[in-house]
């Protein structure tokens, strides 16, 4: 039941934001588009500011352990998916 309810919640934004881009000026959807990137960015800048006192810039320049690469390779791999 509740997989119904997140189905039909995620349709019904999918249709609002739908028709909002169908019945829409260009000038209004690139107002709203600037306003979403502004959004995103700002609140990256703020991920960034928040995890930046936790970086260890010491091990930033010293040398990693090459023995550890081959076990992250499936990790990086399934990065791209």
């Amino acid at each position: 039941m509740v997989w119904c309810l997140f189905t039909f919640h995620g349709t019904v934004i999918a249709g609002g934001f739908g028709a909002f881009c169908y019945l829409s000026s260009q000038q209004l959807l690139d107002t709203v588009n600037g306003a979403l990137v502004v959004a995103v960015v700002g609140s990256f800048l703020g991920l960034l500011a928040v995890a930046a006192p936790g970086v260890d810039s010491a091990a930033l320049t010293q040398g990693g352990s090459w023995a550890a690469v081959p076990a992250t390779l499936p990790v990086v791999a399934l990065s791209f998916v």
